[in-house]
């Protein structure tokens, strides 16, 4: 029955009355879905991606393994990474000048003193912390690789060619050297 009068209404509808119907409809549907959080509001944080050098250089290295693995076929294959620094952030920052009284220093003037001041941003458990405005991610001094080559200079080459494309550093900052006994 019901069934009845609601295939008869859609039937008296027409063109331009069934758009005005659907808009209303949509505009209905994303007002409800306000009223249900999604899976990320869920959590009430906001995720960072912030690693450890460490964890940079274990990931670095697993990579570096992965392909030496695949090119010589040594499962034994060792790899360590040395890095220049470590992760270095930028957080944005507020800065004022204080202007005072102005002194003179060798000729020049110096006026007032500039005071930063870190920008924080409150995290949903009441702590803050700064905001991070750049990362930068540590450079490569060097790396070692101990695997089987067979002495094969083909496959010595093609592993320095493939981890100096993927770090980006020059061939003199990669060892590669077979295993002892």
């Amino acid at each position: 029955m019901n069934k009845e009068k609601i295939t008869d209404f859609l039937k008296k509808i027409t063109g331009s009355k069934k758009l005005v119907i659907i808009g209303i409809i949509g505009i209905v549907l994303i007002g409800l879905s306000s009223f249900f959080p999604s899976k990320s509001e869920k959590s009430g944080e906001l995720k960072t991606a912030e690693i450890s050098t460490e964890e940079y250089k274990a990931d670095l290295e697993k990579q570096i393994k992965e392909i030496a693995v695949s090119i010589s076929g040594d499962k034994r294959t060792k790899v360590v990474i040395t890095l220049e620094t470590s992760i270095r952030r930028e957080y944005a920052g507020e800065s004022q000048n204080q202007t005072g009284e102005k002194s003179y220093d060798k000729g020049k003037e110096i006026s007032g003193t500039v005071k930063e001041k870190a920008i924080t941003v409150k995290k949903s458990d009441g702590s803050e912390e700064a905001l991070i405005v750049t990362e930068y991610m540590p450079q490569v001094r060097g790396v070692a690789i101990v695997c089987n080559t067979g002495e094969s200079e083909a496959v010595k080459n093609a592993i320095r060619d493939a981890v100096t494309a993927a770090l980006g550093i020059t061939t003199k900052r990669v060892y590669i050297g077979g295993h002892s006994g």
